[in-house]
């Protein structure tokens, strides 16, 4: 019992750091695809997103193409932040 009692306590302090860090991903990831999506997309209804780690800063792009570019390299990234954020 004792050994599964330590195990536990790992686990948890395991995953009491990788939730700031996950949700600091989440956020960067969120607020760069709005930022690329009102280049790619100007015309669409601005949103603010308000972050959960108030020192996040997302990626100024330079134009649209350079959007583009980031949502094809990050296609995976994107995918995989929807679902751990839903």
């Amino acid at each position: 019992m004792h050994d599964l009692v330590r195990l536990h306590a790992a686990e948890q302090a395991a995953a009491a750091t990788r939730e700031p860090a996950l949700r600091r991903l989440v956020d960067f990831t969120t607020l760069t695809a709005f930022s690329g999506a009102m280049l790619v997309e100007p015309l669409r209804t601005p949103i603010t997103p308000e972050p959960a780690v108030p020192d996040c800063h997302p990626i100024a792009f330079a134009d649209d193409t350079a959007a583009r570019a980031w949502f094809e390299a990050e296609h995976d990234v994107l995918g995989e932040v929807q679902r751990v954020a839903v």
